[in-house]
């Protein structure tokens, strides 16, 4: 199986373990530099925030999930990223209501978040 493809699984597979409550689970997918680093409320607000995002909403197909390859420097060292991008549409709206970001490093996942857009009217 490609490295795409792969990480494509195991960040859908987060987002599974989101809607079905499984934080054990999820932490298994995270680095363990990240789960160190992780508080437990901001990992609490992502799994009962997310849910309401999956639950809610629409993430149409693979189409529309943006990749972006990222390449940070520090001290001479170089580490190579990539991000995938999940966008969820309310029934009927044309833009994204929410984005989760679920960014790679090494096969592991480096970060996870989740973005809500802002609706002026």
């Amino acid at each position: 199986m490609a490295q795409d493809e792969n990480e494509l699984l195991i960040a859908k597979k987060a987002l599974r373990f989101i809607t079905e409550n499984k934080q054990d689970s999820l932490n298994l997918l995270l680095s363990a530099d990240v789960l160190k680093k992780t508080n437990p409320n901001q990992m609490n607000w992502l799994m009962q925030e997310g849910k309401k995002v999956i639950d809610n909403n629409v993430f149409p197909n693979d189409s529309v999930l943006t990749v972006s390859h990222i390449t940070k420097s520090s001290f001479g060292k170089k580490e190579l990223f990539k991000e995938l991008k999940f966008p969820f549409y309310h029934q009927g709206d044309s833009d994204p209501i929410a984005y989760f970001k679920v960014t790679f490093a090494n096969g592991k996942i480096n970060t996870l978040t989740l973005t809500r857009n802002v609706r002026l009217h």
